[in-house]
């Protein structure tokens, strides 16, 4: 059954990496991003589209409310004996008619306010302001300064009126140019002298405002909760489905393994018995290269004797050796073409590990190095260094190198880039260096080629890391 819950193993939660290739991960996460992107910004959109609709309607009851203080300013202009219309400019000019009193309906609508408790809690401020911006008479909150905003590209719908709103008093600022108070729409040829500032109240519009913005960040952040945490299932669920492959590719592994065994054991204990007799016979001269063949032949039964162990228990035997001696040692005896650097720092250093174990995956590096390097100038190398507690063992060769498809897979069981071969070799040795807390990577070299990097901890490490 596939797990639901991202974080149900108890491996932790960076586990990602262990199974899953890098690319995979950056992929997941572009995923993610490029939702979340879009998520956002169709909120956003929404989001702005719903406080417009908030500010045409706070700006269609300023307008009702400026049209009432209007319709009473007329009524109470009339009852002091102003009728109709007032003339054009063309004609209170030649006429030499007064200009309206513009701060005697300000201190009529300052009356009208105060005489009104409904008003009052309506009108935060009122003012009239000269176009330099300095206050002519004002009440309430309006200031002694303003500054005044361009009226260079008027709206269309009410030429010269702005709309401003007050975040600090949560308010509607209503800016009115006047030629004529009396009339609130004008001709736009004719242009404002005088300007009336108007401040209401409207607490509604700032509560919708502010409950509109909290819901965008709360869907905003359980979206992105949504999308962490499926982006955690996604993976963790495929992560699963590749251990499942793994294991079904294991068995298959093991029964084959087995099947392997079973016929190599009667040839190998035949070379077995005849290298033992050699031995006796031979003369001093070709002592040694015999004593290697039954050395190996008895390395090799006994890597037969524990094929399933191979697959099972990939830890072994583990014995505290030296590095320097066994690494040379293996390079000498197998592989004399390719170059050593050894660095003094890891001269007596030990490791804790299946030496058998420790030579199968290191000699699997070297061959597959010599037979891919195709540069006989540069032949293949092997570095070892040492890097705080740990100690770095390096073959690199100037192959034709992999491509990154084959670098994911590299460590499949089955896979190979070979026309002969398994498979099976950097499936194993991945598993016998990580066993006992090392680690076995592969990445391109630069001039072509590539590094396989086995990192193992000093003994005293390994020892405490069981």
């Amino acid at each position: 059954m596939i797990p639901l819950w991202p974080f149900s193993n108890k491996q932790g939660r960076n586990t990602f990496s262990n199974r899953l290739s890098s690319r995979t991960v950056l992929l997941s996460w572009i995923v993610t991003g490029s939702l979340l992107v879009v998520s956002v910004a169709v909120g956003w959109v929404i989001l702005r589209g719903q406080v417009f609709a908030l500010e045409l309607t706070a700006r269609n009851e300023g307008e009702r409310f400026l049209n009432y203080l209007v319709v009473s300013l007329r009524a109470v202009r009339e009852a002091e004996g102003w009728k109709g219309k007032p003339p054009p400019m063309e004609k209170m000019e030649k006429e030499k008619e007064p200009v309206p009193d513009f701060e005697g309906d300000v201190r009529i609508l300052e009356g009208i306010v105060k005489n009104n408790e409904r008003l009052q809690n309506r009108v935060a401020g009122m003012g009239l302001y000269s176009v330099s911006g300095k206050s002519i008479v004002r009440f309430g909150s309006a200031p002694p300064d303003f500054t005044l905003p361009s009226f260079e590209n008027p709206p269309m719908d009410f030429p010269f009126r702005h709309y401003l709103f007050n975040p600090k008093n949560r308010s509607l600022v209503i800016l009115q140019p006047l030629v004529d108070f009396r009339r609130v729409r004008f001709p736009s040829h004719e242009f404002p002298n005088q300007f009336l500032y108007l401040e209401l109240y409207n607490s509604k519009y700032w509560v919708r405002r502010t409950a509109f913005y909290l819901l965008f960040f709360v869907l905003e952040g359980l979206l992105l909760l949504g999308l962490w945490v499926g982006r955690k299932l996604v993976l963790r669920n495929w992560e699963y489905r590749m251990k499942l492959r793994e294991q079904e590719e294991l068995v298959l592994l093991g029964s084959a393994s087995r099947a392997l065994a079973h016929e190599f054991k009667n040839p190998l204990s035949a070379i077995a018995l005849q290298a033992d007799l050699l031995l006796r016979v031979c003369p001093d001269r070709v002592y040694d290269e015999v004593a290697v063949i039954r050395e190996e032949v008895n390395r090799m039964r006994r890597m037969v004797d524990r094929i399933g162990d191979l697959i099972r228990e990939p830890l072994g035997r583990p014995e505290v050796w030296n590095v320097q001696e066994t690494i040379e040692g293996l390079v000498k005896k197998r592989f004399p073409q390719v170059e050593m650097k050894i660095e003094k720092a890891v001269w007596g250093k030990k490791v804790r590990m299946d030496p058998d174990r420790f030579r199968s995956a290191l000699e699997n590096l070297l061959q597959n190095a010599c037979e891919s390097d195709s540069n006989p100038a540069e032949p293949v190398e092997v570095q070892v260094t040492s890097a705080g507690k740990r100690i770095v063992i390096e073959v690199r060769d100037r192959g034709e190198g992999l491509s990154g498809k084959e670098l994911d897979r590299l460590f499949d069981p089955f896979y190979t880039t070979k026309t002969k071969g398994f498979g099976i070799g950097l499936f194993l040795s991945k598993r016998f260096t990580e066993a006992v807390g090392g680690t076995l990577e592969i990445e391109p070299r630069d001039g072509g080629g590539t590094i396989a990097r086995i990192t193992l901890p000093e003994a005293e490490d390994a020892g405490s890391d069981r």
